[in-house]
């Protein structure tokens, strides 16, 4: 059979593990209260010492980055100056260029006019500037000088050769010689 109990079971007086006499709760609380002070203040004092040290480290990351700034500015100026110097030298390159472009023209000139020299005609001056040509010469008769206009002509280089004087003299022995002077244009272009 089963027993209930239906009456109620007397409580026993339980003791606290620590007691605190009144008096000794105000010492308790005053203590606590410094130290959750020290607490805080640690607390604070560790956070101003983790960012003391991130803005030191940004401060070094910092001058480092301006370091290299400076260096990175004598670099960029060297390479400016080679710059400078490239097209300087671009530049003197296209002179250069241009001047051998210029050259070709006398020496082919003189080479079509070498050629073409026939026996009995002699060259006393050549000018050409700007594909303007000028020949003064000498010559046994005005029928070598003829020949000499046909063949240069006849290259392509030469146009509108004309002769502008031609004056007779004697020579010493009693022959004569035809003085000329020839004009035209020279380029490099055949017609």
């Amino acid at each position: 059979m089963i027993k209930i109990n239906l009456l109620r079971a007397e409580r026993k007086e339980v003791k606290p593990l620590i007691t605190i006499k009144p008096e000794k709760k105000e010492k308790v609380h005053t203590t606590l209260f410094v130290l959750l002070l020290l607490l805080t203040g640690l607390i604070i004092l560790l956070l101003h010492l983790k960012i003391s040290k991130a803005i030191e480290l940004e401060t070094k990351a910092r001058e480092e980055l301006f370091i290299k700034k400076e260096k990175l500015a004598g670099v960029i100026a060297d390479i400016e100056k080679f710059n400078t110097q490239k097209k300087i030298f671009e530049e003197k390159i296209k002179v250069i260029e241009s001047l051998k472009e210029k050259q070709k023209i006398p020496v082919r000139f003189l080479d079509e006019v070498s050629k073409r020299v026939p026996d009995g005609l002699w060259l006393k001056r050549l000018s050409f500037s700007e594909g303007k040509v000028s020949i003064t010469g000498r010559a046994f008769s005005n029928n070598i000088i003829a020949d000499f206009i046909s063949d240069l002509e006849s290259t392509g280089f030469f146009k509108d050769v004309t002769l502008k004087d031609s004056t007779m003299s004697s020579t010493p022995d009693g022959g004569s010689v035809f003085d000329f002077t020839i004009e035209g244009k020279f380029s490099l272009e055949k017609r």
